[in-house]
This record gives C-alpha cells, sequence and structure tokens, in this order.
C-alpha cells in the first residue's frame, strides 16, 4: 500500500483546530466572556457553547484520524463522513445565528463591516474547507480500496 500525506485528514482537522485554538480565545478575552457589561447569564450561555465547541472538534479530530485505521471501506467513510458532520456544527449555528430577532452579531462600539462579513468568513470558509477535506478523504480511501 502506497504512502501518501493525509491531504483530506488535514483539512478536516484545521477548521477543527481553529475553534479550538483561536475562536476560543476570542470567546475568553474582554470583549466576550470578561467583559463587564455582558450579564452573567450571557457568560453563562457563552461558556456553555465554549465548551461545547471544544467537545464537539474533540469528537470531530477523533473520528478524522481514526479513519486510517479501520479496515473495512464503509467504516472508514462513516468515519469521516461523521467527522465531517460534527465538524461543521458550529459553523452551520454560527451562520444561522444572525437571524435570531434581537441579535447582535458585533458587540457595541464595533463598527459593522459588509453584510455578513466577518461572519461570511469566519464560519463560511472553514465550513466548504471542511467538506473539500471529507471529499478528498473520501477519494483517497476509495482510490486505496482499488489499488488492494
Amino acid at each position: 500500500m502506497a504512502r501518501f500525506l493525509p491531504v483530506g485528514q488535514i483539512l478536516l482537522t484545521l477548521p477543527a483546530l481553529q475553534i479550538m485554538i483561536a475562536a476560543y480565545f476570542t470567546d475568553v478575552l474582554g470583549t466576550h466572556v470578561c467583559n463587564p457589561d455582558w450579564p452573567g447569564h450571557a457568560r453563562y450561555h457563552n461558556a456553555q457553547t465554549m465548551d461545547l465547541m471544544i467537545f464537539l472538534e474533540i469528537m470531530t479530530l477523533y473520528f478524522t484520524w481514526r479513519s486510517p485505521f479501520l479496515r473495512g471501506s464503509t467504516e472508514k467513510r462513516e468515519s469521516l463522513f461523521v467527522a465531517a458532520l460534527i465538524g461543521s456544527t458550529f459553523f452551520v449555528t454560527g451562520m444561522l445565528a444572525p437571524y435570531f430577532p434581537g441579535r447582535l452579531c458585533l458587540d457595541k462600539g464595533v463598527p459593522p463591516g459588509e453584510p455578513g462579513t466577518p461572519g461570511n468568513l469566519i464560519y463560511g470558509v472553514p465550513l466548504v474547507l471542511n467538506w473539500i477535506g471529507y471529499r478528498v478523504a473520501i477519494g483517497r480511501t476509495q482510490q486505496s480500496e482499488h489499488q488492494e
């Protein structure tokens, strides 16, 4: 069996790491959890969301990187699909959040950008990258099936 760089798994990993590291620390900064203007209940829900995204991304990484160790191609495909699905959850919910009434996508004092920005970049780009990674990984799985 030929060895290759697991590009699909790497592409599935990058958005997960973005959420686990960058988004988590962004929420801890003074604009979110440590913001004295936020009521305690808002901080509670933000902390809950932060913990949820960490657990989702840990599961994404688990299902992404267990796939090369599975024997059957069906199991590999299912594992990668679950990884992509779980890895997409935070991005999809982030893109849906602006549609709730009374929401404020940016904190007061932050000048707004173009409509949907930065949400299109923060959520859209990693979401697309996630599913490209899935497709590449599935293609590699199918390719290795034919070589065996």
